[in-house]
């Protein structure tokens, strides 16, 4: 892994908030597509918030396609570039900690042992500079250097 050093804290968090826009935005466009899909499925009853959202059944496809969409963004950014949009203009890249690129299983474990960010509060107190996400997945997250 020559030209990487490992990254900090601040530059990791700045990176997960780009991100979060980025991740509504796709939730947001996924949900306009989803609700039209309901629309040509259900007709009328796809206005009703009570029957869409509180239907268990329907309730737990949203779930289960929004979770999709969330995961896949991270999943093919890492996959195939190593790095999100969020974490581009930060030069950050994560790799295995052989130096590879990620696969669908670390992808995963990353992802879900990542949720929502709680693991980065590890960062300052790890003198590896892993988070929780990191040390489960056996991922590193690295700065290229200029």
């Amino acid at each position: 892994m020559d030209n990487y050093i490992k990254s900090g804290f601040w530059r990791r968090f700045i990176a997960l908030v780009y991100d979060v826009f980025i991740v509504i935005s796709i939730l947001l466009g996924g949900f306009a597509i989803l609700y039209i899909i309901l629309l040509l499925i259900l007709g009328e009853q796809a206005v009703n918030v009570y029957y869409v959202l509180w239907h268990w059944g329907w309730a737990l496809v949203i779930k289960i396609y929004l979770l999709g969409l969330w995961f896949g963004y991270y999943a093919l950014s890492w996959i195939k570039g190593g790095q999100t949009l969020g974490m581009k203009p930060w030069r950050l890249y994560v790799v295995d900690i052989e130096g590879k690129p990620l696969n669908i299983k670390n992808s995963a474990i990353r992802f879900f042992s990542g949720f929502l960010g709680l693991g980065l509060v590890m960062i300052p107190f790890n003198e590896k500079k892993l988070a929780l996400h990191d040390l489960l997945s056996k991922t590193v997250t690295v700065t290229k250097e200029r």
